[in-house]
Order: structure tokens, then C-alpha cells, then sequence
């Protein structure tokens, strides 16, 4: 396995890029896109560990204002993460059609990535969408205005783009989501009508911050159930 540390500097910030390249590499990627608040790609090993072994490079980068990424999320936004995300995308060689693994407001990138670019899979932790009027408004209290208006996020530009996507769906959300309603669920489920599989996996007792639950001891048989999923999926 060849690991690479690399910074890359975009609109003043510079980002933190790690990137995994394991001995058998098949010329197939994968992008990670972590969410929001203290979120960073530290989140994301056990799942690298595994996907490493099947072959396929992971591409992670912590967006401007996370992990050892500079810059401020109070000054970032849902336009600026497509941006970084499509920068990362355009400066690493990644091979199309390639898959994307996302959290939570991850999941809102990840999608608006497939309507631009060769997806075959997005796999989508607790899946986040937000009302197109919140696209361009910073991390600050005009954002979280907009986001708490009631089913603001019915207003989503996301659900016109999957309505459209034909790769696979894979949505994978704990029982016990503080964060994000099923109906969301619900929504992307209902309207990928076009996508070649959808897969469901509902983590019993499980909170929105489904990562670092899992690798609780404890929740043992629930980690092995993801991971059997994601072996399953890129197996494929």
C-alpha cells in the first residue's frame, strides 16, 4: 500500500488530501466526503482499510475549516464544498466512472457531484439535503435560519438529480437519527426511479453520528453488518 499526504491550496484555503493506493490497484476510485461540524476524514479508516483490500484507491480530503484542512467554516458553504469537491476531483487523476462514499451534508455534495461527473455508486451515510436557497449562504446563522424552516429540505435540488441518476443507491442511517428525518429516506428511495439498485440498511438504536458508534465494542454486530454490505457492494 502507498499512502500519499498532500496539501492543496483553493480560494485562500489549503486542504489536507490523503490518498491510498493499494499494491493491486484495478484503476477503480473512491472519493470520501465527510459532513459537517467536527467532522474530518479521520472518520472514515475502517471503511479504507476494506476497500483497500479489494483493490480500489480511496481519495479523502478534509474540506476548508476541518481536520488539518485551513480556512474558517464559518466562511464556507454548500457551494464552496462543491467547489472544493470538484477541485480535488480535477487535481488527482480520478479514474472514471468512480464511486463515492459520503456523510450526512457529504451526501448532498456527493449527489450534486453525480449530476457532473461518471458516478456508479454512492454510498451515503445519513444522507443530508438542503433547500436550494441555502446553496450560497455561509456556515452562520443565515444558513441554519434556512435549514430550520419547516421540511425546508423538500426544496432540495438533490431530488431532481437523483430522480435522474442510474447508478446504485446504497443508504445506510441509524434507527435513532437525531439529525436527519426518514422521510428523507424516503424521498431519495421513492424518486431514484431511474438508479440500476437501491439497498437499504437501517442501523438499529444508532444516532446520527453513526462512525464513531460503531466502533463502539459494543456495537460490534452493527459494524459487521456495514462493512458485509460494502465488501458486498464493490465485490460486484
Amino acid at each position: 500500500m502507498t499512502t500519499i499526504t498532500d496539501y492543496i491550496s483553493i480560494l485562500n484555503s489549503t486542504l489536507e488530501v490523503k490518498i491510498n493506493i493499494p499494491q493491486k490497484y484495478e484503476n477503480k476510485d473512491i472519493i470520501f466526503l465527510h459532513g459537517a461540524g467536527m467532522a474530518s476524514i479521520d472518520r472514515y479508516h475502517y471503511i479504507t482499510e476494506v476497500v483497500n483490500g479489494l483493490g480500489y484507491k480511496t481519495i479523502l480530503f478534509n474540506f476548508s475549516g476541518h481536520g488539518n484542512s485551513t480556512g474558517s467554516i464559518k466562511e464556507s458553504s454548500l457551494e464552496r464544498r462543491n467547489i472544493e469537491a470538484e477541485f480535488i476531483l480535477n487535481n488527482y487523476n480520478i479514474t472514471e466512472p468512480f464511486s463515492i462514499i459520503a456523510s450526512s451534508m457529504g451526501a448532498y455534495n456527493a449527489i450534486n457531484i453525480a449530476s457532473k461527473y461518471k458516478v456508479e455508486r454512492l454510498i451515503l451515510f445519513c444522507p443530508a439535503v438542503y433547500a436550494t436557497e441555502a446553496y450560497q449562504a455561509p456556515f452562520t446563522k443565515e444558513f441554519t435560519t434556512i435549514i430550520r424552516k419547516d421540511k425546508s429540505w423538500l426544496h432540495s435540488d438533490a431530488f431532481d438529480i437523483i430522480s435522474n441518476y442510474e447508478g446504485e443507491i446504497i443508504i445506510i442511517i441509524g434507527t435513532n437519527d437525531e439529525i436527519i428525518p426518514f422521510e428523507v429516506v424516503d424521498k431519495i428511495l421513492n424518486i431514484s426511479s431511474k438508479c440500476k439498485k437501491k439497498t437499504l440498511l437501517k442501523i438499529d438504536n444508532a444516532p446520527h453520528a453513526l462512525h464513531s458508534w460503531l466502533l463502539k465494542p459494543e456495537n460490534m454486530k452493527e459494524l459487521e453488518k456495514v462493512i458485509s454490505l460494502i465488501v458486498n457492494t464493490f465485490l460486484q
